[in-house]
């Protein structure tokens, strides 16, 4: 068996008179190494045109600072910019990533024909599902929001290559949908005579049509779909709120 050995606690060599230097750990964020700057400057540069920024780091502070998810704009003269180390500006990175994988898949959802208003899933918030459920023959299910209840839905992916046929009908349309995520995407469906567009709008960004589809009544149910006299609303926890479109 060998010796145990323990650990050399002398202090003997052990001067605090003496410093040491240590390595600083390398800069990555173009915003500067000062953490305290200029408040109105640094907004400035993340929102304009013209940035002493690199691109990707305009892009990634945009998306740290977005002003439906921040409120530091409001701090002013204690403002103070994020940590420009390298495994600061990593970890950053990677919650943006994470949030972009969300905004993808939320997008891929609603361009998909598994959408349905009133019952949107768990991708969404919480808001976006109708709390209102009609009970019919003793089932309850979720009644859909909107005229588009009822009617069968066939992708039109052309229509998507020509998206900008359609810029002079959606600007004076009413979209049958409306609903916003956290982060002030919008999520807006169209109707424009037999087909149904659906477009996304980051909050400082242009309208993106991504799907369109054909609709076509079923015969069996008629152009209108009316709630019978028999069929009794059995749960109504709040109102679904229709939010107007963001200017």
């Amino acid at each position: 068996l060998t010796t145990p050995q323990g650990v050399d606690l002398n202090l003997d060599n052990f001067s605090l008179s003496e410093t040491t230097k240590v390595s600083a750990e390398a800069v990555a964020g173009s915003w500067g190494s000062e953490s305290k700057i200029d408040a109105d400057a640094f907004f400035s540069n993340i929102e304009g045109k013209s940035t002493v920024f690199s691109d990707d780091d305009k892009k990634l502070l945009q998306d740290v600072f977005n002003p439906n998810l921040s409120d530091r704009r409001e701090e002013g003269e204690i403002f103070m910019a994020p940590d420009t180390s390298a495994s600061h500006v990593a970890k950053l990175r990677n919650l943006v990533k994470e949030e972009e994988a969300v905004r993808a898949r939320r997008k891929a959802h609603f361009f998909s024909m598994d959408f349905v208003m009133g019952n949107a899933g768990p991708l969404f918030p919480c808001s976006w599902t109708s709390e209102f459920e009609i009970s019919q023959e003793g089932i309850a299910k979720k009644a859909l929001v909107g005229p588009v209840a009822g009617g069968v839905l066939q992708p039109c992916p052309e229509y998507v290559a020509s998206a900008h046929m359609f810029e002079g009908a959606l600007k004076t349309a009413t979209p049958v949908f409306d609903m916003p995520t956290e982060e002030g995407m919008r999520f807006r469906i169209y109707r424009v005579g037999s087909l149904e567009v659906r477009t996304v709008q980051a909050h400082n960004g242009e309208e993106v049509v991504g799907a369109v589809f054909s609709v076509r009544v079923a015969a069996e149910q008629g152009s209108e779909r009316s709630v019978a006299d028999k069929e009794l609303i059995v749960k109504a926890q709040s109102a679904y709120e229709q939010v107007t479109r963001k200017q």
